[in-house]
């Protein structure tokens, strides 16, 4: 084969010209596992300099040959990316050699139908949907909806409605997405009108679990026990209020967030855990993700209470709701570490509990104040 590729490359003639790129990149696949970084990108600028001269029916066989392989030389890619809808398919559809930037890129520059094959790929960020969404066709946001491995954003969500609302077929896909949370379909009502408005709310209804009816119940006997005390803006009346009726912190947190009172929520929570009020609110509103699921953990609120807060800071601090998830997977990162110190702590079920044998020797004690360790890890935030 080596012999022939150097006949191929002495001969000038047009025919050998049009022969040398797809015997070139037959040698590579057969040597793929042993070609180095260094080798890839030599064939890459081989293949660039001969692209113009080889058939278009080569370069299609050629694309379908390389694309099973992430390794191969990226350029070389986009341009048969680029390249007439049969050449640049396999590509689009099956390389994974591209990078964010590299998708961003095309998504930003191909035509229509190059793109509909792009919305079918699983490795879409939301940033290429976002793209995608505003430069495609109807038939581009009817393969992208169809394709339920990538993320849409709220903004996506809305474009999609707009442009296809007329659609109902298209409307009860959009509505079955599984990221069509009840978080973006709350965003998505104000801009709506009221027959999609009332979609929206048969999703959010259909998309709540029993634990979560459970607790809307109880947030709205909340809001019934602590009447025009939580109306009001005094925050000491709220918390005494709250100790009278066995309203716990996560209900109360979550009834004040449910309105998007974050300086409400930052106020009660500085006088439940003893806190300074300015400490809090910058933890809060400015603090790190790390030292803000911390401070919330230690101060009781669980992993459905601080999502929402993580949610309506952004809304209210117009932060990209990516700060959000970032909080929130610091708070479930210290959720797990400390179920996990909870386990290694555990006694073994094979293990004899020492109180059966010494139970009867020991003096009775005073139950502990669990209040005073809480406050221990409070305290490092003062």
């Amino acid at each position: 084969m080596e012999l022939n590729l150097v006949k191929l490359a002495k001969d000038r003639s047009p025919d050998s010209r049009k022969q040398l790129l797809p015997a070139v990149t037959d040698t590579v696949i057969a040597k793929i596992h042993d070609c180095t970084d260094t080798d890839m990108s030599v064939f890459g600028e081989i293949a660039l300099v001969l692209y113009d001269t080889t058939p278009k029916q080569d370069l299609e066989r050629i694309a379908h040959k390389i694309a099973p392989y992430a390794n191969m030389p990226v350029e070389f890619a986009k341009r048969l990316a680029e390249d007439h809808i049969r050449i640049a398919a396999p590509i689009l559809a099956e390389f994974f050699g591209f990078s964010e930037g590299d998708l961003l890129d095309l998504a930003s520059r191909l035509d229509d139908a190059h793109l509909q094959i792009l919305a079918e790929r699983p490795d879409l960020t939301v940033k290429i949907t976002d793209v995608i969404v505003v430069r495609g066709s109807k038939k581009t946001h009817v393969r992208l909806t169809g394709n339920d491995q990538v993320r849409l954003s709220a903004t996506s969500f809305l474009n999609l409605i707009h442009r296809l609302k007329t659609d109902p077929a298209f409307l009860e896909t959009l509505f079955l997405r599984p990221d069509l949370t009840p978080s973006i379909c709350e965003q998505l009502m104000p801009n709506v009108d009221k027959v999609i408005q009332s979609q929206l709310r048969n999703r959010i209804k259909s998309s709540f679990t029993p634990a979560q009816k459970k607790r809307m119940v109880r947030l709205k006997q909340v809001r019934k026990s602590l009447g025009d005390t939580l109306a009001g803006n005094d925050t000491s009346k709220l918390w005494s209020k709250c100790q009278v009726t066995n309203v716990e912190v996560n209900e109360v947190i979550s009834v004040l967030l449910q309105d998007e009172r974050l300086e409400h929520v930052a106020t009660y929570l500085s006088r439940d855990t003893r806190t300074a009020n300015e400490k809090v609110r910058t933890l809060l509103f400015n603090g790190p993700a790390d030292r803000a699921a911390s401070f919330c953990l230690t101060a009781g609120l669980d992993l459905s209470t601080f999502a929402m807060l993580a949610q309506v800071r952004c809304r209210k601090m117009r932060f990209s709701m990516a700060k959000a998830e970032e909080w929130i997977a610091e708070f479930q990162a210290l959720l797990d570490a400390k179920q996990s110190q909870t386990e290694t702590h555990s006694p073994s079920l094979n293990e004899e509990p020492r109180e059966r044998f010494f139970a009867a020797k020991r003096k009775k004690r005073e139950p502990r104040d669990r209040s005073r360790k809480r406050r221990k890890h409070l305290a490092a935030f003062n």
